[in-house]
């Protein structure tokens, strides 16, 4: 595995710290679990996780149509899970979420995810470009906005 990898499970982070030499950065944001019995909550997408075989990257999505367009090519792309629910392709009304940028390294085209737009602008001037301006990989909530039934998404890095 290398770059970024995020999750919500932290038995899974912690496997992968203690197994596949990945590091914990941060709890990157808060998101909505996703529970496939329940309908999608009003303006939620689900939060897909791609892994790419040739790339050897995880690449997380909440537009389904991109989704599936990756997907069209299984030598590729396969899906991993449904890291959980983002409000998505606007941001809600009355509702404190925050952007998750979506970066991608021009060299590498490793993707990075951030709610900071900080770190967003320090790296764009780095060799990243921000895509799906403006949406980027959804809204979500940060430690300040995330109401009680949000989980974490962990943040982890291949050293």
């Amino acid at each position: 595995m290398r770059g970024h990898y995020y999750t919500t499970d932290p038995k899974d982070a912690s496997r992968h710290i203690a197994n596949d030499g990945l590091v914990l950065e941060e709890v990157a944001c808060y998101i909505y679990k996703y529970d496939q019995t329940q309908p999608l909550p009003a303006g939620t997408a689900k939060l897909y996780q791609l892994y790419d075989r040739i790339a050897d990257f995880r690449f997380y999505t909440p537009s389904e149509e991109e989704a599936l367009q990756l997907l069209s090519n299984p030598q590729q792309y396969t899906e991993e899970a449904v890291l959980g629910l983002v409000y998505w392709p606007q941001q809600p009304v009355g509702i404190a979420t925050t952007q998750f940028y979506r970066l991608r390294n021009t060299s590498t085209n490793e993707h990075l995810y951030t709610t900071a737009s900080g770190e967003k602008d320090v790296l764009s001037g780095h060799g990243w470009v921000e895509e799906n301006l403006h949406v980027g990989a959804g809204f979500v909530f940060t430690p300040g906005q995330a109401p009680e039934e949000a989980i974490p998404v962990y943040r982890l890095l291949k050293q």
